[in-house]
């Protein structure tokens, strides 16, 4: 029997720099650019690639979107470096604009509940802003190699192994 043909791409073929084209994803995803949900199908499409290529064990890819036209990139280790910076800093924005809404809220609108959950929330921001600002601040050491992985030793209980 033959090796089923992979579903809705070969994740395995893909290489760092390709460029699945517009007409190549709407053949993949059976619609059009021009329909509505063509963005949310990409993104869908993106998310199956990505796990995927978890599930076979392959090496993780930064795919982007190119533009209205340009299709869904496999960015070079260049490119990488790049897209991923700026998308971390969006999120910190993001993050930032979500945190300034949250101290916004007028507390005396809410019931006891909501103002327990409000005040929980908002520690808990407050707490990763200011772990993000002075992370942002410190040198980062540079490592040699990757870290080495250390597992636990089992603890074995008085009662076991009798």
């Amino acid at each position: 029997m033959s090796e089923p043909k992979p579903y809705p791409i070969d994740v395995r073929a893909l290489v760092k720099g390709q460029t699945i084209t517009v007409p190549e994803l709407e053949k993949i995803l059976g619609v059009t650019i021009e329909n509505p949900d063509w963005w949310a199908r990409v993104l869908i499409l993106k998310k199956k690639i990505i796990i995927q290529r978890a599930r076979l064990g392959l090496p993780y890819f930064t795919l982007n979107q190119r533009g209205w036209h340009g299709g869904l990139h496999v960015c070079t280790d260049s490119e990488a470096t790049k897209y991923t910076s700026q998308r971390a800093q969006h999120g910190k924005r993001t993050f930032r604009n979500a945190l300034r809404g949250k101290l916004a809220v007028d507390v005396s609108q809410l019931t006891d509940d909501e103002k327990k959950d409000h005040e929980v929330t908002l520690k808990r921001m407050a707490f990763e802003a200011r772990a993000w600002r002075k992370a942002s601040r410190e040198a980062i050491p540079e490592l040699a190699a990757p870290p080495e992985r250390t597992t636990p030793k089992m603890i074995q209980g008085e009662n076991e192994g009798s």
